[in-house]
């Protein structure tokens, strides 16, 4: 057959799959649409495999291959076709089935039936996914366990109420903690660490809501004193921050800062990362300190900036920002992420070593979305049906592994 057919055929499995998954952009939709006004049979037969593959999953992109494969079956027969066609149908159901085109992979994780991993087990327990969890340094140096399940009163050296409850801590002020502040501007600060596997929910004492991710530390005043209102971050949290035009809002990472006065947004600024990212959803920020030259870039809601922490470079582009705050709504989303990234988030929520046989691995592209409480078989199985890769889990740790 015609290579250059073959490669026309195999784009057009592309663009259907890229729309299935919602990530077709302005210039693919004018190609799919070029190829449908060419002849009403690329209608038929577009209608056809997408209806059909849809209505079969009730509108879910879950879609059976038994059925899909019996639809290019009947297809390919009703239609008497060359081999061109025949192939075409191939590759767009292996492409919608698997959404694999130059190793992207869509993946939906509702169908829950089967057991038979494509991962390899050494004879472990199954690796589970995190839960509500974190370790609490006050300013004595004491630390108290948190989880869900506990509720803990506690209260700091100035009088502040600190409430644990649900997955959630919160700090209230009581009695005369506002006059006692006036004799005493010492700032208190407070730790909240998440390890590996868990995650945590905070509202500070001006009223901001936090959401912290696995692995992350977050250090902060439980009473902010001054004229603004500072805390460190390492790792990744979502923040809701109360309104206070007075008080700026002042997050401090290792490689910049980010001032707001109200607004919601996310932060990822973990050690190991070679990123920064700064995810907006509402309002307006404003990082400062990123290089030595005293700079400061403002972003827009739906705009993403990404610190290059070894050349300092930034990137600011528009992206969906659902994709990156799913985390806090128990989902992940990846889009288009190469696997040595999806890996180390996997990594921090389900506490594992990952560990690549080849470095050219780590660079390979996917597209998916999970729920994020399921058991970590479940997205690793998904991955290597693809036939890219396939995965050893030995105890605590992943091996990634040249597929053949």
């Amino acid at each position: 057959m015609n290579m250059d057919f073959t490669s026309y055929y195999l784009r057009i499995a592309e663009l259907i799959a890229l729309e299935v998954t919602g990530e077709l952009n302005v210039s693919e939709k004018e190609e799919l649409s070029k190829w449908l006004s060419s002849a009403s049979e690329n209608i038929k037969l577009y209608n056809k495999i997408k209806s059909q593959l849809l209505e079969s999953s009730k509108n879910k992109i879950d879609i059976q291959k038994e059925l899909a494969w019996s639809i290019i079956e009947r297809e390919t027969s009703k239609l008497g076709k060359p081999n061109i066609y025949v192939n075409f149908l191939k590759y767009a159901a292996i492409v919608i089935l698997l959404l694999s085109v130059s190793g992207i992979i869509y993946w939906n994780f509702s169908n829950k039936s089967g057991n038979n991993h494509v991962v390899g087990y050494s004879d472990t327990p199954e690796l589970v996914p995190g839960r509500q969890q974190a370790l609490l340094v006050m300013s004595n140096g004491v630390t108290v366990k948190l989880d869900k399940e506990k509720k803990d009163s506690l209260k700091e050296e100035n009088g502040l109420l600190i409430e644990n409850k649900g997955n959630v801590l919160t700090y209230k002020a009581v009695g005369n903690i506002d006059n006692a502040k006036k004799k005493q501007r010492k700032i208190i600060y407070n730790t909240l660490i998440t390890p590996k596997g868990g995650e945590y929910n905070l509202v500070l004492s001006d009223g901001t809501k936090v959401w912290v991710n696995a692995d992350s530390k977050l250090i902060y005043p439980v009473k902010f004193i001054g004229g603004t209102r500072e805390l460190t971050l390492e790792g990744e949290a979502y923040f809701e921050v109360a309104k206070n035009i007075r008080k700026p809002f002042i997050i401090k990472t290792n490689d910049y800062n980010i001032e707001v006065l109200g607004t919601t947004f996310n932060v990822s600024a973990y050690k190991d990362d070679s990123k920064v990212v700064t995810t907006l959803v509402e309002g307006s920020v404003k990082i400062k300190d990123f290089d030595d030259s005293g700079n400061e870039v403002r972003i827009k809601p739906d705009e993403q900036l990404i610190l290059n922490k070894v050349e300092k470079g930034i990137l600011i582009r528009k992206v969906d920002v659902n994709d990156y705050i799913a985390w806090k709504e128990g989902r992940f989303i990846f889009v288009r992420q190469n696997l040595e990234s999806i890996m180390g988030i996997l990594a921090r929520w389900y506490n594992f070593d990952v560990q690549f046989e080849a470095e050219e691995l780590k660079a390979l592209v996917f597209t998916g979305n999970m729920d994020k409480y399921e058991q970590l078989s479940m997205p690793l199985k998904m991955i290597a049906e693809t036939n890219k890769v396939n995965f050893r889990i030995e105890g605590k740790k992943v091996l990634v592994i040249k597929r053949f």
